[in-house]
């Protein structure tokens, strides 16, 4: 079973999620609506979680006002999270990642996505993704 670090603020995204967890019973999901609930899920489950799966455009509520200004008004939240607090101290997490997300190109814009996918970070935008597909990439790489 694969514990997932879900930071998702939208609703049927996050249903969907869910509905795989207790129909399939593949995952066990760990979901946080704003950055402040990753940050507190992720301290607190690092050692069993297998995944991170998060979107870039969240609450910004637990971040720095210097993160939330380079945030682009929460666009790229997720990103900042996870560039100042996951991965300097858990490097591991970059080929744990996905990148499950709307706003690819406000991250485009912030940093260069061929250095993180370089490095593990997997990019899947949701107008040509579905949950389904997020999960069955998962299970092909673990």
């Amino acid at each position: 079973m694969k514990e997932i670090l879900l930071l998702e603020d939208m609703g049927p995204i996050w249903d969907s999620f869910v509905e795989r967890e207790k129909e399939i019973g593949d995952i066990k999901l760990h979901s946080a609506y704003q950055v402040s609930d990753a940050m507190d899920l992720f301290r607190m489950n690092k050692n069993s979680i297998n995944w991170l799966v998060v979107d870039l455009n969240v609450p910004v509520v637990g971040l720095k006002r210097d993160e939330i200004d380079k945030s682009d008004s929460g666009r790229i939240a997720g990103w900042i999270w996870l560039e100042n607090y996951v991965f300097p101290q858990n490097p591991e997490f970059k080929k744990r990642t996905i990148i499950f997300s709307a706003h690819i190109k406000e991250l485009e814009s912030y940093i260069d996505l061929t250095k993180i996918t370089i490095e593990g970070v997997i990019i899947m935008p949701k107008a040509n993704h579905t949950v389904s597909l997020v999960i069955q990439k998962i299970n092909s790489i673990s």
